[in-house]
């Protein structure tokens, strides 16, 4: 099985007052980009990523790298 997405759809959204792109893909799935989240909300997207992998359920959905 292979881990590429196809997009169907792709938005901006806006997202505490940042423009953000979030795509929606043939699984049915919509995503963003963890790095523009972090940055609209002033976050370590580092920190944020190792929260993500302590939780199973988020580390599920996350399809970034580290």
């Amino acid at each position: 099985m292979s881990d590429e997405l196809t997009v169907i759809d792709q938005r901006e959204v806006t997202f505490y007052g940042d423009d953000l792109i979030a795509v929606k893909a043939t699984d049915g799935s919509v995503y963003v980009a963890l790095r523009q989240m972090c940055q609209s909300l002033g976050l370590d997207r580092r920190g944020q990523v190792r929260r993500i992998n302590r939780q199973p359920i988020l580390k599920e959905g996350y399809q970034g790298g580290s």
